[in-house]
């Protein structure tokens, strides 16, 4: 097995890639991985992002288009990320790993999440995990869909699956964002 020298772990549970329109209670989850992203150590060998979930359940921004450039919206969160860590930390392997499939409270992955804070252009998660895999196709990242040839959940065993299945030989590594 692959040792890392190094992990660093900037993930926040209930955060989304969108900026959050209404503040929630707990503000911490009010700080969207776009804004967070500028905080990392710039010396990473491969920075491996999840991203999805909480936008899809409980995100309040617009799902937006694929044309969209801003965290304003899911897909223009999605396109801003991808360009900033594109751009400050040039050298380093860049994973995002979509949602796996799904079963939360009555909300299924196969339809559009109701919750009361939802714009009217949300969609079911397939939707989201299409945005992520064809955003980073395009700019010549690796999208990792969970829940189809990789079977494994979010933890140090699944970097270590991503970096050895790409060849990427890390000194350091950034885990989450």
């Amino acid at each position: 097995m692959l040792e890392l020298k190094k992990v660093n772990n900037y993930g926040i549970g209930g955060t989304r890639i969108a900026h959050q329109g209404v503040p929630s209670e707990k503000p911490r989850y009010d700080l969207c991985f776009c804004g967070r992203a500028y905080n990392m150590e710039r010396n990473a060998d491969i920075i491996v992002v999840y991203v999805g979930v909480n936008d899809y359940i409980y995100g309040d921004a617009y799902f937006g288009k694929l044309t969209d450039k801003t965290p304003a919206t899911f897909c223009g969160g999605v396109d801003f990320l991808m360009r900033l860590l594109q751009s400050e930390y040039g050298g380093a392997k860049i994973v995002f790993m979509t949602p796996a499939h799904m079963q939360y409270d009555d909300l299924y992955d196969t339809k559009a999440s109701e919750r009361p804070m939802k714009k009217s252009d949300a969609k079911p998660l397939y939707e989201y995990v299409k945005v992520i895999i064809g955003q980073f196709s395009r700019m010549g990242g690796i999208a990792c869909p969970i829940g189809s040839e990789i079977e494994f959940h979010f933890i140090r065993i699944g970097v270590l699956v991503i970096v050895q299945r790409n060849q990427i030989m890390p000194y350091r590594a950034l885990c989450g964002i």
